[in-house]
């Protein structure tokens, strides 16, 4: 946790400031979720309020992270719209952590 933690941190520094800047501490869950795609899986979206927007983030991600590995659809483009709406700073970190990811992975 602490490895995680500081990679957040650092990771944070180099993040373009804004309105939902991702350096912020509350951030960190949803950002851990999406390097240890594990934690999305920890608790269902009902167990994760809906206050503020890191907690919606974290709470789209279990259902977004699963119709990344079924491929392109309406669907995905809807998760994707709606966690891009919630905060685009850390949508752009989503991108290149998920979807950019597996293009170099191909």
């Amino acid at each position: 946790m602490r490895g995680s933690w500081a990679t957040f941190d650092s990771e944070a520094d180099r993040e373009e400031t804004g309105d939902a800047r991702v350096r912020d501490v509350p951030w960190f869950p949803a950002w851990l979720a999406l390097q240890r795609r594990w934690v999305a899986h920890l608790f269902r979206p009902d167990e994760v309020p809906e206050t503020g927007a890191p907690l919606r983030a974290l709470r789209l991600l279990p259902s977004l992270l699963v119709l990344e590995s079924h491929g392109y659809g309406a669907e995905l483009v809807q998760q994707r719209r709606a966690l891009r709406d919630i905060s685009p700073t850390f949508f752009r970190r989503y991108w290149r952590l998920v979807v950019e990811a597996r293009g170099r992975a191909t």
